[in-house]
């Protein structure tokens, strides 16, 4: 009986961790992919949540629960997304690139695919493998376990929320031009030099010889180009890390 009164003591405290955790980890696109097992993404959340607990001294005021709950939530859902986002830019790319070569035909043809393209989803695959690579997933771990030392259950201010967003939509539209501009300047040359044999040869098939040139001039570019695809993902993650702790000093007030 005594143990259950200690369990009840601790579930309020324990719960709070546990929405902070679930809300970044579920967030988190190599966590939150749907090939994972369930039973792994809760045994893991809660493990995770179990450590983290037994380390923190909390005095929970049950009436400030549901503020506590909704700043709890707030908190694992800006970090959340701005890992996320990282990750979606990646994909935006391969998308930008396929769409410049004509592969995003490809959806139409092949409604299985959704949105995403063959490049998208290489450009993402060796996201994933250079962020296990660096000891990504560890980092977040750890990022995770700091964020109770900044900001304690509750303590968060979010008056600067819009300059969080602000400086993070620059920092993601700035890298998605890096990934992306070289391929496309490159099919934009070609498309030019295209439309002068169009000119110079009216009854050439351009179409014809055009899409055969676009695919090769893209492949050819993303071939030439993926060291420093890598070396410039391999940054922006090794950057990620600070920006999340930036963001949690901002919440910090």
């Amino acid at each position: 009986m005594h143990g259950i009164f200690e369990f009840g003591k601790y579930l309020p405290s324990f719960l709070l961790v546990l929405l902070r955790v679930s809300v970044i980890l579920l967030l988190f696109p190599i966590y939150g992919n749907k090939t994972l097992p369930v039973q792994f993404k809760i045994g893991f959340v809660m493990l995770l949540t179990l450590i983290i607990h037994n380390f923190l001294d909390i005095n929970i005021n049950l009436t400030t629960l549901p503020l506590l709950v909704t700043r709890e939530v707030a908190i694992g859902l800006i970090l959340g997304f701005t890992c996320k986002l990282f990750f979606f830019v990646i994909e935006m790319a391969g998308q930008l690139i396929s769409s410049s070569m004509g592969l995003s035909v490809a959806s139409i043809f092949n409604p299985e695919m959704g949105q995403s393209t063959e490049i998208s989803r290489f450009y993402s695959i060796v996201a994933v493998l250079i962020f296990l690579s660096i000891d990504g997933h560890h980092d977040l771990i750890y990022l995770l376990i700091k964020s109770y030392e900044i900001l304690p259950l509750g303590s968060a201010d979010f008056s600067k929320i819009f300059q969080i967003s602000k400086e993070l939509i620059e920092k993601i539209f700035f890298l998605a031009i890096k990934l992306s501009a070289p391929t496309i300047l490159l099919m934009l040359i070609t498309n030019i030099y295209l439309a002068f044999i169009s000119k110079a040869a009216p009854q050439m098939n351009i179409f014809f010889i055009g899409y055969p040139v676009y695919i090769f001039v893209g492949f050819l570019t993303i071939l030439i180009g993926l060291p420093l695809f890598m070396l410039i993902i391999q940054d922006g993650f090794l950057g990620l890390k600070y920006d999340l702790e930036k963001i949690l000093l901002i919440l910090k007030g």
